[in-house]
């Protein structure tokens, strides 16, 4: 009797599938609505189809091919989060199975193998898998595209392959802008190869493509009529494409060795030209998204990147002509998901919602009925309670420093729970901590930050560095500014790059109003290299208050290996006596801006 075994290939694409799900499902029905999730679920709550194209698609920049599922599909699974989370996870997986099939189609089976294993345990990839965004469907697509386009020119130039090449082209251009950028480049990349009847196949493949995607170019040009997203994305650095590169391989040396192991074990042989498609592609859509972010507005991000990550590194490894080696995947294997785990803490981090965390903590502590103070978004967290039909009379959302005083001062709650996001000043634990309670404990999240304070805790100190003065004088009116306080900084001093300097002043009015402003300033070599201001305005309740400022420390220092943190008095004509004045270097939360950073 003959007995059956599986090629090597096929048990590595089995286990690779295997992996993938093991990330990608791991205590799934845990997984929580992000920021950007709630938005567009919000988004869905419209009476008809119009009025969701009208206020939940041209209002942002994203097409409408997503938010349009959601319209119709989140009602039929009750906004259920794992039910909603379902459709994209698959799509994960599918985006993996495709990898695998464009390595066949090109004849370079081993170079999927490699690339679907980093696809599996990147957290780049698994994030964007399990929330419900554009980008998971997006890279589908994209890929699928380059499936048919590999099938024609690797396989047999049929015209069927151009038909299925525009349907997912133009599913692409309907989920995101990037990822119509690049199935347009890949048409481009197309047209330029071609030659005779295949260029005429591929003018008409084009012209079905835009076809299927005239109904939505209204749209298109609407949203690009809005611009980018420079309110809050700054331009791109110079050393983007390598922050970029550490990102995918999670800032980790030993994943990156990995990879890099991988890719130098022979045999060594770089030919046929058509497999620098990839390469191609991946160059021109970065190019062309960081140009424009430089000179025009900013759009490029991680995110947009990932609709042809995978076939950058497709060319990558099969360039290299690989052959499997076991020894070397399952470093790669393991590394990512050590790395993943350890070092990215990607369970429990990316499970733990802004909107919904702090309300599971009150539970789980026993603090049901202790204050919970949020700066977050009110809407989407009244509408994250509304989903799972949470009610809490004591919920308090931060407004300003004068209404938060007024609060603190009534409050009869012995515990607070403040909950904060990136919008939140960074004084808001101090201020708390100024009307008798203690920091107890402090948790960073993706996102936010968790505080806890309590009247029974005992003093603990938080600050990494501190100065104080005590009755350090009087203003006068005629003197513009006073009662300057410095700190002194090195690289060395710094935990993080969201550590911040915060500055408390207690003060004495003359007078019942004033406009004056607390200032910090940063000072490299006597130079001035950022400021900002306060207005003591906001904080007073009396002649006699205390105000507080913090400002995150600038990263440029230029050729400066000390900068100088300085506080002050504007006293904008008014006579202010200060009674004490401190300045304090407090470690900031450097998970606040997501998984597209370092944690250290």
């Amino acid at each position: 009797m003959k007995k059956l075994s599986l090629p090597q290939n096929n048990i590595a694409q089995a286990l690779i599938l295997v992996v993938a799900a093991c990330t990608i499902f791991w205590q799934y029905p845990q997984l929580q609505f992000t920021h950007d999730e709630l938005s567009a679920l919000h988004r869905t709550e419209f009476s008809n189809f119009s009025e969701l194209i009208e206020k939940g698609v041209l209002i942002e920049g994203h097409p409408a091919g997503v938010q349009t599922f959601l319209y119709y599909y989140a009602p039929l699974v009750n906004y259920s989060q794992w039910g909603l989370k379902l459709p994209f996870s698959l799509l994960a997986l599918a985006s993996i199975l495709l990898v695998f099939a464009i390595a066949k189609t090109i004849n370079q089976v081993e170079a999927g193998i490699y690339t679907g294993a980093i696809m599996a345990v990147s957290q780049y990839f698994i994030y964007y898998g399990q929330i419900i965004r554009p980008y998971e469907v997006g890279l589908f697509f994209c890929l699928l595209s380059a499936w048919f386009w590999m099938r024609y020119f690797y396989q047999e130039a049929h015209f069927k392959y151009l038909i299925g090449f525009a349907f997912a082209a133009a599913g692409a251009a309907y989920t995101h802008q990037f990822a119509l950028l690049v199935v347009a480049i890949m048409g481009a990349h197309a047209l330029f190869i071609a030659r005779g009847r295949s260029l005429v196949q591929w003018v008409f493949c084009g012209l079905l493509t835009f076809l299927l995607y005239l109904p939505h170019l209204g749209i298109f040009f609407h949203q690009l009529s809005l611009g980018g997203v420079g309110s809050w994305l700054g331009k791109p650095s110079n050393t983007f494409i390598l922050e970029y590169g550490a990102y995918l391989f999670h800032f980790s040396y030993l994943f990156t060795a990995a990879v890099l192991i991988a890719l130098a074990l022979p045999p060594w042989k770089i030919k046929k030209p058509l497999h620098w498609q990839g390469i191609i592609w991946f160059g021109a859509t970065f190019l062309i998204g960081f140009i424009y972010s430089r000179a025009v507005n900013p759009v490029i991000q991680y995110s947009t990147l990932i609709f042809a990550a995978p076939l950058l590194l497709l060319s990558l490894f099969a360039l290299r002509q690989m052959r499997l080696h076991w020894l070397s995947l399952l470093l790669i294997l393991s590394s990512g998901i050590y790395s993943l785990y350890a070092d990215r803490q990607h369970y429990p981090l990316t499970y733990q919602s802004t909107f919904k965390y702090p309300r599971e903590y009150l539970s789980e502590q026993g603090l049901d009925d202790s204050a919970l103070i949020l700066k977050l978004d009110k809407e989407k967290w009244d509408f994250y309670a509304q989903l799972d039909a949470y009610e809490s009379a004591e919920n308090y959302h931060y407004q300003n420093p004068q209404e938060l005083i007024k609060y603190l001062q009534d409050v009869p709650s012995k515990e607070i729970v403040l909950a904060s996001d990136h919008t939140a000043p960074l004084f808001l634990g101090s201020l708390i901590e100024s009307y008798g309670f203690r920091l107890m404990r402090k948790e960073d999240h993706l996102g936010f930050s968790l505080e806890h304070f309590s009247r029974k805790s005992e003093l603990r100190e938080n600050s990494l560095q501190e100065t104080a003065l005590f009755g350090i004088g009087i203003c006068t009116s005629e003197k513009e500014y006073c009662g300057q306080i410095k700190l002194a900084l090195e690289k060395n001093d710094l935990r993080g790059k969201q550590d911040f300097i915060l500055s408390q002043f207690d003060v004495d009015l003359a007078q019942a109003e004033t406009q004056a402003q607390l200032i910090i300033a940063f000072f490299a070599n006597d130079e001035l290299i950022h400021w900002s201001n306060q207005s003591l305005a906001d904080f007073q309740s009396d002649t006699s208050f205390t105000v507080f400022h913090a400002q995150v420390i600038p990263t440029e220092w230029g050729e400066a290996t000390q900068i100088e943190a300085r506080s002050f008095l504007e006293t904008r004509g008014k006579k202010i006596r200060i009674t004490k004045a401190s300045l304090r270097l407090m470690e900031g939360n450097n998970r606040i801006y997501g998984i597209n950073e370092p944690f250290d």
